[in-house]
């Protein structure tokens, strides 16, 4: 007898819009790939911390080939929706990573706790994937 689930629906309090938050052309530095991972407010802002993979892949983005690097970003917005602000450089880039124990970085989330910002994310090291 198969599996028959009820339809899932959001809260009506939860509206879709009609592009993602951010995309790489809000980017002011080298970007593909944006993922709007955390967001929290903060002294009355919205401030989001994104993922941005980007780099060259003269195969394809899907070869794993190529040199895709990654970095984390902010972004400040008075909505959360609209009219983000995004720093001018990121605040953490595989490239100047060359060398230390970090690789890559994913997975940015923040959260306030007592009035204070505090970051978590994911690093790929030579001993594997650890949170950082």
């Amino acid at each position: 007898m198969p599996l028959i689930l009820p339809a899932l629906k959001s809260h009506p309090c939860i509206t879709k819009i009609s592009k993602p938050i951010l995309t790489k052309d809000d980017i002011p530095y080298d970007a593909s790939l944006i993922f709007n991972a955390g967001v929290a407010k903060i002294n009355g802002k919205y401030v989001m911390i994104f993922r941005n993979d980007y780099g060259t892949d003269e195969a394809g983005w899907s070869s794993g080939k190529g040199r895709l690097r990654t970095s984390v970003g902010v972004a400040i917005s008075d909505d959360g929706i609209t009219n983000w602000k995004v720093a001018p450089t990121p605040l953490f880039d595989s490239v100047n990573l060359a060398g230390q124990e970090w690789h890559r970085l994913y997975d940015p989330r923040i959260t306030v706790i007592e009035g204070q910002a505090y970051l978590c994310l994911a690093c790929d090291t030579r001993h594997g994937i650890l949170g950082c």
